[in-house]
């Protein structure tokens, strides 16, 4: 029987964690695409979950999250530089 990638068992089990989240989450790649939204991130933003994969976060919307600032920020956590209090 061949052997699945530990890495591929990560990604499907983040994407699984999200996508039945109860709480509004985005697993986004490293230049913001997002793969995927949890229902609950889709219902409190009114936007339409069948539209979010592979779109880059700033254009979700009506613009409202293409903000320089939060895109930085995000940047910056990802690659371990800051952290973000709640």
């Amino acid at each position: 029987m061949p052997q699945i990638p530990t890495l591929h068992l990560e990604a499907a089990s983040t994407l699984a964690v999200v996508v039945s989240s109860n709480e509004p989450l985005l697993f986004l790649s490293d230049d913001l695409r997002i793969i995927a939204a949890s229902t609950s991130f889709c219902r409190a933003f009114e936007i339409d979950p069948t539209s979010t994969s592979g779109k880059r976060l700033g254009d979700l919307g009506s613009g409202e999250w293409a903000m320089p600032r939060l895109q930085s920020l995000l940047m910056a956590t990802a690659a371990g530089s800051v952290n973000v209090d709640a």
